[in-house]
């Protein structure tokens, strides 16, 4: 049966990555410890899961994921942060976004705002992602900012997207922003966990948000749920610059063919207010994952990346608390370009 299908093509090098420090060197030890990838970057010590804020600026491919720096299990969230000019050689920087006054730093994305839109500075980094209270349990979106690529400045005016109401905030998270030539404008993607929803956004300046649509796929089965990590990118069809379609992919926290995590995605159309599904090239309640296996989820994609490419990575373990490796536990999907 003919179907539209994702092609992951890996990144085709002739080295192993290596991994350096902020200084870029490392202790003899450290990258040969057992059951350490070759080919995918994992932290030095400690815990990682998703990738977060993904961005090409001046040369360099910045990742940015969800870590503990202060132990190698699942907690204190803090955004960690490598960097490399070619997605195989690593260097790892400091921590770039920690916790502070008890909110934890949940996933987001990053962007290059090279117009000022946002009033940090012509050509600032800025990251967009969810802060949570483990207290009270508020989710809100908020931003930091960096104009030199490494250390960040929280925004004071955050929230730019406070706690949504009622059942609807509970699981509003990870926002994923980018820039819409056609219509001038920054937008966001949120998901909503226990809706089972995507919520776009628009905003001029990275600062007011208007809401655009919420998108719904009640035609799936009730296994897949718990919405995570959404992406919204545009593919040329075949390689034509002139036939594209638009991709929105989520990570559910249930549901995958091989249980627990995976990568969903949907074809369609967005017009910069609001995703229409395809249904001549995926009926509904048609799944289609971008990979089959444990090892692909919470996928996110380079903005700003050269030539107009898609690339994307995700964390590696949707069953990494038992993952039995020391100092450092979590590593991330080789990058693959997407067509």
């Amino acid at each position: 049966m003919n179907r539209p299908t994702l092609i992951a093509v890996v990144l085709l090098v002739n080295s192993l990555a290596i991994v350096r420090d902020a200084r870029g060197t490392n202790p003899p030890a450290v990258y040969a410890e057992p059951y350490r990838g070759g080919f995918h970057f994992s932290p030095q010590k400690n815990w990682t899961n998703e990738p977060n804020g993904l961005v090409f600026h001046e040369g360099v491919y910045h990742l940015f994921y969800q870590e503990n720096a202060f132990s190698n299990q699942f907690g204190n969230q803090s955004w960690g942060h490598a960097t490399s000019p070619d997605l195989v050689n690593w260097t790892q920087k400091p921590t770039a976004i920690e916790p502070e006054d008890g909110l934890l730093i949940y996933s987001g994305s990053s962007v290059v705002d090279t117009e000022n839109t946002a009033g940090f500075g012509a050509g600032a980094l800025v990251a967009a992602y969810t802060g949570f209270d483990p207290v009270t349990g508020v989710q809100d979106q908020r931003l930091a900012y960096s104009t030199d690529g490494v250390t960040f400045t929280k925004d004071p005016l955050s929230p730019v997207i406070p706690r949504l109401p009622g059942v609807e905030g509970i699981e509003t998270r990870d926002p994923k922003v980018f820039w819409h030539e056609p219509t001038s404008s920054w937008k966001m993607a949120l998901t909503h966990g226990g809706q089972k929803k995507v919520s776009l956004w628009s905003s001029p300046n990275l600062r007011s948000w208007t809401r655009t649509q919420d998108f719904f796929e009640g035609a799936l089965p009730s296994t897949v749920g718990g919405w995570e990590v959404p992406d919204l990118f545009e593919l040329p069809v075949d390689g034509d610059p002139n036939n594209k379609k638009w991709v929105l992919s989520i990570t559910p926290s249930d549901g995958s063919p091989a249980g627990g995590n995976g990568v969903l995605y949907f074809l369609g159309d967005y017009d910069g207010q609001t995703f229409t599904r395809d249904t001549s090239l995926q009926p509904l309640g048609q799944e289609l994952w971008a990979d089959y296996g444990r090892d692909f989820d919470g996928q996110q994609s380079w903005d700003n990346a050269p030539d107009d490419r898609r690339i994307w990575t995700s964390i590696m373990q949707s069953y990494g608390a038992a993952v039995p490796t020391t100092p450092w536990r979590g590593q991330m999907a080789f990058p693959r370009e997407l067509g």
